[in-house]
């Protein structure tokens, strides 16, 4: 029955590369926006997806069709990223997350080009800012600590503007918040 729909005959190029992200792009433009309401409530379809888009994302970035990527398709797999930091009481789909922000981050340090620059301004700044409010609010999972951490050096690492680069805002912010802290903690403790 598949031999009639099917022609296994055919031969792909070796060179030809985009057919299999062609597809993936196709599969994601039309499964992502229905993928988002199913994926909190069924926890092994939300673990294939993030899996799938992992490996979607590495065959971007070997392939070097990052750059080709559309935008909305790239804001979908931004957003995924964001409610998998998030959204889930599930480490591993965390732990996806931030390898997919690994994988975006290394590939914005080897675009010398700068190829990649709508990636960059939708990545590093934002999702590190997210990472520390991830870390300081306590929603990252212990086991997804090292993760976490590589996550935030490799974009701070992809920032084009090293000295101005939102490590430096954010380390400021926490060490204003915990002086505020403390001069709380020691003006509430003086006798009267």
């Amino acid at each position: 029955l598949f031999q009639k729909f099917l022609n296994f005959n055919q031969k792909f190029p070796a060179t030809d590369h985009s057919i299999v992200s062609n597809l993936g792009i196709t599969i994601l433009s039309n499964l992502m926006p229905k993928m988002y309401p199913l994926l909190e409530r069924f926890p092994d379809i939300a673990m294939a997806y993030y899996k799938s888009l992992n490996c979607f994302a590495e065959l971007l970035v070997c392939n070097n069709e990052l750059p080709q990527l559309p935008i909305e398709i790239l804001n979908h797999i931004l957003y995924t990223i964001k409610i998998g930091l998030t959204s889930f009481t599930y480490p591993e789909i965390q732990g996806h997350s931030l390898d997919l922000l690994i994988t975006f981050g290394e590939a914005i340090i080897q675009d010398t080009e700068n190829r990649l620059g709508p990636l960059r301004e939708l990545t590093v700044e934002p999702f590190g800012k997210l990472l520390f409010d991830v870390i300081v609010g306590l929603d990252l999972h212990s086991e997804n600590k090292n993760d976490c951490y590589g996550a935030i050096y490799i974009l701070a690492c992809a920032a084009l503007n090293v000295e101005a680069n939102f490590c430096h805002e954010m380390v400021t912010n926490l060490v204003m918040r915990q002086k505020e802290r403390q001069t709380y903690v020691t003006t509430s403790e003086t006798p009267e």
